[in-house]
Order: C-alpha cells, then sequence, then structure tokens
C-alpha cells in the first residue's frame, strides 16, 4: 500500500489531526518527528543503485520512497541531535538538516505538499508582493529596510499611518526557558519613532497602515480555496492585528463568498511559486477594494474549520490521498 509521509515535530496537532484522518480513510501515514529524530531511530538512506534500497526508517520501520504517494512537510522543528560539544552539535545539525533535505529530491512520482525549494522562495514577503502585483492585486505601499532615516521619511510620506512587522520571526525568546513573546503587526506612533534606532539591529517590514471593512483568510489547498471573514474592526484588540482577538473569540470569523475574480488571483499566486497549499491575508478597504497582504505557504489552518466548519481536513487528506487534483508535483 502507497503511504503518505508527514515532516512535522512531535507536539504539531495538524500533524496529528492529518494522521488520524488518513487512517480512517485506510490510508498508511508515516510519520518523521524531527525533534523526536533520534528518540525514534530516523534513517535516512539515499542511493543511486536501487530504487528499492532507497528510503526510510522509523523505529525499525521500513518504506521505500517507491512506496511514498506524498509528502506533508508541515512544520519540523530544530533536529533532535544527541552531541553535547557546541560546536561539533552546530556541525551535525546542519549535516543532518542537508540530509532530511534530500527527501524533496528523491522522486518526480511524490506529490509534495509543498516542495522545499518552493516553500523557500515563497516565504520571503517583498517578492510576494511582486508576485501579487503580477496578477492585478493592490498591495500596500511597502518598505523592507534597517535604515532609520527612509522610515522616518516613509512615516512622514504616510502622514504618520504606518506598521511594523516582523521579516521571518513572530516571535522572541526573552530568556533561558519555554517563554516565548509574540511580536504583533504594530502601528507606528510617535514614542516607537523615538526608539527606532533599534531597528538597525534587525530590519524589518514597515507599510501604510489601510482602514479595513474587515479581513479574509484565504486558505488553498490543491485546487480547493477556502476563504474566511475575519471581522476584525469589531473589537478594538483586533484592529491593528487580528491574531489574538481571534485566539480569544473577541472577533467573529464566518465563511466567505470570494469573489471569483479573486480565488482566480489566489490560486494563480500560489501556481506561481509551485506550491500545493498557501494561506493568504487579504484586507477588504470600505471603499471594497480587496488588498494583499501577505502568503503563508505553511500557516495554521485548523482553526479556520474549527470556526467556519469548512472542510479543510478533507480537503487535505484527499490531496494527499490524491483523491483531488492538485496544482504541481
Amino acid at each position: 500500500m502507497k503511504k503518505v509521509l508527514i515532516l512535522s515535530n512531535s507536539l504539531d496537532i495538524h500533524a496529528d489531526v492529518v494522521e488520524l484522518a488518513l487512517k480512517k480513510t485506510g490510508a498508511d501515514a508515516l510519520r518523521i518527528n524531527t525533534d523526536k529524530f533520534f528518540s525514534d531511530k530516523v534513517e535516512l538512506i539515499f542511493t543511486n543503485q536501487s530504487s528499492e534500497k532507497s528510503g526510510i526508517v522509523v523505529n525499525g520501520v521500513w518504506c521505500a520512497f517507491n512506496q511514498i504517494m506524498s509528502i506533508l512537510y508541515r512544520r519540523p522543528e530544530n533536529l533532535e541531535i544527541v552531541v553535547s560539544n557546541a560546536y561539533q552539535k552546530d556541525f551535525a545539525e546542519k549535516e543532518l538538516e542537508e540530509l532530511l533535505k534530500q527527501i524533496y529530491f528523491c522522486s518526480d512520482d511524490i506529490l509534495y505538499v509543498s516542495k522545499y525549494h518552493a516553500l523557500d522562495a515563497a516565504r520571503r514577503k517583498f517578492p510576494q508582493l511582486k508576485i501579487a502585483e503580477k496578477f492585478n492585486m493592490r498591495t500596500p505601499k511597502t518598505l523592507i529596510t534597517n535604515s532609520v532615516g527612509e522610515i522616518k521619511k516613509f512615516f512622514m510620506k504616510c502622514k504618520g499611518k504606518i506598521i511594523y512587522k516582523t521579516l521571518k520571526s513572530p516571535v522572541i525568546k526573552p530568556m533561558e526557558g519555554p517563554e516565548l513573546w509574540g511580536v504583533p503587526t504594530t502601528l507606528v506612533s510617535c514614542e516607537h519613532l523615538k526608539r527606532i534606532d533599534l531597528i538597525r539591529n534587525t530590519g524589518g517590514i514597515f507599510q501604510e497602515y489601510i482602514e479595513k471593512d474587515y479581513e479574509v483568510r484565504v486558505t488553498v489547498i490543491g485546487n480547493d480555496v477556502f476563504a474566511a471573514k475575519i471581522n476584525s474592526q469589531t473589537d478594538a484588540s483586533g484592529k491593528i492585528d487580528w491574531r489574538d482577538a481571534v485566539a480569544k473569540g473577541l472577533v467573529k470569523v464566518e465563511p466567505y463568498d470570494l469573489p471569483e475574480i479573486v480565488v482566480r488571483q489566489c490560486k494563480s499566486i500560489i501556481a506561481d511559486y509551485g506550491l500545493n497549499f498557501g494561506a493568504i491575508d487579504l484586507i477588504l478597504t470600505p471603499e471594497k477594494e480587496y488588498v494583499f497582504l501577505e502568503i503563508n505557504c505553511n500557516g495554521q489552518w485548523l482553526w479556520v474549520e474549527d470556526l467556519t466548519n469548512q472542510p479543510l481536513i478533507d480537503s487535505m487528506v484527499g490531496l494527499l490521498i490524491k483523491t483531488r487534483s492538485s496544482l504541481v508535483r
């Protein structure tokens, strides 16, 4: 029986749900948790001598790559490395990461959700805007920089209404231990500008603040498109960044009928990157114009099903077992 490989971490609830749903269909799921790489005795074998001898071992269970029909790249975390010396551990991590990446080049017959090189390209925020514009979507005026002078000019150009977003990591680890601080999308104030010299050390994304009627999360899974209306402007805590307000149930999220032209634009962006999944954030302005903000090529999506009852799990499983069509292999 052909298998579905899930590449994630042991705490990923999305991987848990997909794995369970796959098994209910009778599909055979194999899972690699990168944070349990050593504990689960994971071995990867790649050879050009025989396709039947290339494959994966997890806890003593062998699976040849030619037995895998699809791979779900969810959220692999830092690899579990049992090496105490810091320099040797750094070397081992880099080598093992590269070993793991060979999976994405082992077979043209495997459906990837999504391929590593496509994911890597799609994570860059500035090129996202160019691709959205190519498909005639409006995007915010944007400045990505660590230049204090340019930020101040941009602030004045936008009449003092700009927002700041991180380039990559939305969290900061303030100290030793498990605690993480979230870094929300922030409306930049004159007080922030007094301390803007700190940006020289990090850089950031600065965009004009666009007035909103509401926001829309568009989740593309293969050829399926699910839109959710986020009533972010109904509660003060959600006006700039809706994530925490949604998590606390302070703003309503409901199924949304996205205009067909916007559906096509979103699907075109996903296809242009060579992805089979993507979560796109849009704004609808008071003038009823859709504005593209960004795409998260590996974003969270279970919350959309939980709050709207749209069948995203069924769609993902259908894609992985190839009962629903995909955009690219």
